[in-house]
């Protein structure tokens, strides 16, 4: 929007006067709309530059400005020198002190001079970063309602600070313009907003490609899993990089260790692999007795990435059962040592000591093997 807006003329100088300037920045818009009414011109400036427009808006004076915008031919884009530099329009003043009111009444004038949204001679912080540099959020709020886009630049401004500052909706928004992404960053938004039970920013999150995006899936499933938070689970199974749902009867009777109830529902209900993807993976999460893990885990095949998710939510959690089938005898399913290196860790991170000294001890044993097996081929050669 800024492209098509006007480029305002420089104002005359030194034909506003003092007092009229004064005027205007304590809102005696009497005496200045008297002035004007004398035949007097709107655009021109003080000695130092200033404008009733400028005035207005920088001084958050709405009654005032709204009279100077039922003058047809006023400028709305002239550029005005700030202590410390830098030259920015009436817009920007207001957004930079929080003026909602003036923001909305600038951004939404319907005059000949089109109104540049930007409002930064030099392109350093536009209007709404300034906003958001600032913290103030309803200023940003409108100005994501008013415009039709973000550049990157100005969405990875707003992204992190809106995150810090848990402005859910307005951090999502900005996240939907983002080139490029601050993971740590991501991962706080999306640790505060589950934390928050703000599960639909959760979840619009989820939807972003992030890397170690898989890690803060699983702790949200834990925890819904844990508060039993059914609704939430199926939520968190439409955001899996593979096809899973779950069925509700058959976790339940194995997160209650009702031997006999898994067993008849693994004879009674055929069920397909993207609900068995999920029912492993809520059930790691969840936890149950050994008995059930066996049967579950050996009599039904599943995709590797819902095996390797489940071995990283059986560290997580410190499900034991699990783990032990993983590993025991000859393995049905493979597992790097990077996948495994991450379940040490996220087992370590939670305080699970046990399924932290397994892995470590797997994680040893790999790299005996490795270590081996390369020896042997450089003897070879």
């Amino acid at each position: 929007m800024g492209q098509s807006s006007c480029k305002c003329p420089e104002p005359e100088r030194s034909l506003l006067p003092e007092e009229i300037l004064e005027a205007a920045k304590y809102a005696d818009t009497g005496k200045v709309i008297a002035w004007l009414g004398q035949g007097n011109l709107v655009n021109v400036a003080s000695e130092r530059g200033e404008t009733l427009i400028s005035t207005a808006a920088e001084n958050g004076w709405s009654s005032l400005l709204k009279e100077l915008l039922k003058f047809p031919y006023i400028h709305l884009n002239t550029y005005h020198t700030i202590e410390g530099g830098g030259s920015y329009t009436p817009l920007w003043l207001a957004s930079a002190n929080g003026h909602l009111d003036c923001v909305r009444d600038l951004a939404k004038s319907n005059l000949q001079c089109r109104i540049d949204l930007i409002g930064s001679k030099l392109q350093d912080l536009s209007a709404i970063m300034i906003a958001a540099e600032r913290g103030h959020w309803d200023v940003v709020s409108e100005f994501l309602e008013i415009r039709d886009t973000l550049s990157p630049e100005e969405a990875n401004y707003i992204f992190p600070r809106a995150a810090k500052q848990k402005r859910w909706r307005t951090g999502l928004r900005a996240l939907a313009y983002c080139n490029y992404f601050d993971l740590d960053i991501l991962r706080q938004f999306s640790d505060q907003a589950m934390e928050e039970g703000e599960w639909d920013v959760l979840i619009a999150i989820f939807k972003v490609n992030f890397r170690h995006k898989n890690e803060s899936i699983n702790r949200a499933l834990s925890k819904a899993v844990k508060e039993g938070e059914w609704d939430k689970v199926a939520l968190l199974m439409k955001v899996m990089p593979i096809p899973a749902s779950y069925n509700k009867q058959f976790v339940e009777a194995a997160l209650n260790e009702l031997d006999e109830g898994v067993s008849g529902l693994l004879r009674e209900k055929p069920l397909d692999l993207a609900t068995h993807n999920g029912n492993l993976m809520v059930i790691a999460a969840g936890g149950t007795n050994d008995n059930i893990a066996g049967i579950f885990y050996n009599c039904i095949t599943y995709s590797q990435y819902a095996v390797e998710n489940a071995l990283y939510l059986s560290a997580m959690n410190g499900r034991l059962e699990f783990l032990q089938q993983m590993f025991a005898g000859k393995p049905r399913y493979k597992f790097t040592y990077h996948t495994i290196s991450r379940a040490q860790k996220a087992a370590s991170e939670a305080g699970h000591v046990n399924a932290d000294r397994i892995l470590s001890k797997i994680l040893d044993k790999e790299a005996e093997r490795f270590a081996l097996n390369y020896l042997g081929s450089v003897h070879n050669e």
